[in-house]
């Protein structure tokens, strides 16, 4: 990954969806030189589960990540992914609410 233009687009849920025995803090740290974007997801941690709920209702240490991405100077982009539960359906009214928990949860942390 030496070319300037080859980045890393950091998804904290895919990380556990994808991978086994993983830590979305040490992935940050490894990778930090190379993170461009970050997708704000939370999981169970389940590998292959889909499990999506809001912000701060999984296993995703956001302070964590937060914390190592700053130590770089990371300015963003940051998005927000609500993908839901498997089996759920999420309608508007739901998916914001899911929104906002999650920026309430950012909020609580510090961190929006």
């Amino acid at each position: 990954m030496g070319h300037p233009r080859l980045r890393w687009n950091l998804d904290t849920a895919n990380l556990y969806y994808y991978n086994q025995n993983i830590d979305a803090v040490e992935q940050a740290r490894r990778g930090a030189d190379f993170i461009a974007s970050v997708h704000l997801k939370d999981t169970n941690g389940g590998h292959g589960c889909w499990w999506f709920p809001a912000l701060g209702e999984g296993v995703v240490d956001f302070a964590g990540v937060f914390a190592v991405l700053a130590e770089r100077g990371f300015r963003g982009p940051y998005t927000l992914e609500i993908e839901g539960v498997q089996g759920e359906t999420l309608d508007e009214a739901a998916t914001q609410e899911r929104v906002a928990r999650s920026v309430q949860h950012l909020r609580d942390l510090g961190l929006a």
